[in-house]
């Protein structure tokens, strides 16, 4: 009787033992492995580098920044850690343990700490995103020229020791505060005193600015750049939240003015009411300011009227500083030194009714040469004005209260803040 065929396997005298995952066998030698594990770890973390850390440290390497869906690709990433420190687990329980070489050991460390490391920063990536595109100088002119469309608004608030109780972010329950509590007017000493803050209602527009202007920027740095002043202050209180269907109005001279139209018909038979006859002072209501779409305040179509209105607006403005007000300012955040009538909000202790340059002289309509004579200070951002709205009831806010602002920064909340 013939003897069976025996069938013998050629030794391995390669060096290393074959990998035999799911069924499949695999050539490739431990030490292959490990360096490719290693320098796929590299990899990443050279892209969570260049894509994170490095637009704060270096200008140059923000187009690493521009890199949508981080989260996503964190989550991607950590699976095939995942999948790889399954591979390896599968290998170092089929082995005995002193038997176990280094290298597999040290690759099922390496992918399992790459997969927890990607799982536990996808969720931090999404909320607040590390990565800041600051807007500069020439991107915020560019939007005042245009009236470039506002999708996010942020207001801030600082505040004193002395104001803790009425200005900090939990006490707040509109946008703008309705009293001065710095005033011995009966009516502001009577609003201080009113235990519900809901009945002070006499503000009726408050400023705010693009969010997109200041996110990014030191809390000091932000404020600074919408006309704020830290001096003595001990906090600020922040809102931020999409505009929505909610009414902006650039605070422009042409915005200010269309407000001050607007209260003006509203309260034109209420007692002891001062309006500001804007007809007599030859602004026609009716073709200068019906019109409330944002083309409708780009400088193309403003720069003709601009001189007429702007020297309106700095009386109105004016009127107050010489103790004669008109009604309508009572109902408007305070036209401070820090506004500008192009609409824009910049840090400056200038007096605003003696400035030395004009705000309202224009040698050039060309807006090159306006902006260069203007807008000089170099932390600017848009104004705008906006209802003084109950906070309870704007969906998607951020409210933070900042008690270090020269160190704390403004978030990035993500790209639906550009993109709603």
């Amino acid at each position: 009787m013939d003897e069976p065929a025996v069938h013998h396997d050629a030794p391995n005298t390669s060096g290393y033992q074959p990998f035999h995952f799911m069924g499949v066998d695999t050539q490739v030698p431990g030490w292959a492995i490990a360096i490719g594990s290693v320098i796929g770890l590299l990899l990443h973390c050279a892209w969570g580098f260049f894509a994170v850390v490095a637009p704060h440290l270096n200008p140059l390497a923000g187009v690493f920044a521009g890199l949508d869906g981080g989260s996503a690709i964190l989550i991607l990433v950590g699976l095939l850690f995942l999948l790889v420190a399954l591979f390896f687990s599968q290998r170092v329980l089929g082995t005995h343990a002193r038997h176990t070489p280094a290298w597999l050991k040290a690759c099922l460390f390496v992918s399992l700490l790459g997969a927890i490391a990607d799982f536990s920063a996808a969720p931090f990536v999404t909320t607040f995103h590390v990565r800041s595109q600051r807007a500069s100088h020439a991107e915020v002119l560019r939007n005042l020229e245009t009236n470039a469309r506002v999708h996010y608004v942020i207001r801030l608030i600082p505040y004193k020791e002395s104001e803790k109780d009425f200005l900090s972010i939990t006490k707040l329950a509109n946008l703008g505060r309705c009293c001065d509590p710095a005033s011995a007017d009966p009516a502001n000493q009577a609003c201080v005193k009113d235990p519900d803050p809901q009945r002070c209602t006499k503000l009726r527009y408050v400023f705010v600015a693009d969010y997109a202007e200041v996110r990014g920027l030191k809390v000091s740095e932000a404020v600074e750049r919408v006309g704020g002043s830290l001096d003595r202050a001990v906090g600020v209180s922040a809102i931020i939240f999409p505009l929505d269907e909610r009414s902006l109005y650039p605070a422009s001279a042409r915005g200010l003015l269309q407000l001050v139209n607007k209260l003006d018909r509203e309260h034109a038979n209420d007692a002891g009411y001062t309006s500001f006859d804007l007809e007599g002072r030859g602004i026609n209501t009716r073709t200068e300011l019906s019109d409330t779409s944002i083309p409708s305040y780009s400088w193309a179509r403003t720069a003709d009227t601009y001189p007429t209105q702007c020297r309106v607006a700095q009386e109105f403005r004016c009127a107050v500083q010489q103790d004669r007000p008109f009604s309508a300012a009572f109902r408007l955040g305070s036209l401070s030194r820090d506004w500008h009538p192009l609409g824009l909000a910049r840090r400056t202790e200038e007096d605003p009714c003696r400035p030395k340059v004009d705000p309202c002289a224009l040698s050039s309509t060309a807006w090159a040469d306006v902006a260069a004579r203007q807008a000089t200070e170099q932390q600017i951002a848009r104004a705008f004005l906006i209802d003084n709205y109950p906070i309870a009831g704007i969906r998607g806010r951020y409210m933070i209260d900042y008690d270090e602002p020269t160190r704390q920064t403004i978030p990035d909340i993500g790209d639906a803040a550009t993109a709603r």
